[in-house]
């Protein structure tokens, strides 16, 4: 996938268990770093989804822990590496849009089960969500 002048590759040396989502300037790029592990094995967790803003400066994936199809979405510097504060949980079946302007994303959401009934209660009353960014935000940066 290409966005802005940015490759987001997945790549595996043949050793690895599951495939890495690397961020390079082109496609044969020696040097790329390394984004996100499409499966976290030491947290017993797996990535779901995954979208680029426009800009191509961040990265939202939504992870998934235990085998459970609820994920957790969060947002990553891609110059940086580094997680933002903000996430978002009890999604499912979903992907992120993100806003023209890069500080906000569109995803769908379930109201957040009782906690008995987190892994079995039926999905239902799906709403429409847009989380704007605490990080970006006009008041933060």
């Amino acid at each position: 996938m290409k966005s802005r002048a940015k490759y987001f590759l997945f790549r595996n040396n043949g050793l690895q268990n599951q495939d890495i989502l690397y961020v390079a300037d082109n496609p044969t790029a020696r040097n790329a770093r390394c984004s996100i592990p499409t499966r976290c094995v030491r947290w017993n967790c797996r990535t779901l989804g995954l979208s680029v803003d426009r800009s191509a400066k961040l990265l939202a994936y939504a992870i998934a822990q235990a085998g459970s199809d609820w994920s957790e979405w969060h947002v990553r510097d891609i110059a940086t590496g580094k997680d933002l504060p903000d996430s978002v949980q009890w999604t499912k079946f979903t992907s992120a849009e993100w806003t023209a302007d890069g500080r906000a994303f569109y995803y769908q959401r379930f109201p957040q089960p009782d906690n008995k009934a987190a892994l079995t209660a039926s999905n239902q009353n799906a709403q429409l969500y847009c989380t704007l960014l605490v990080s970006r935000s006009p008041r933060t940066g």
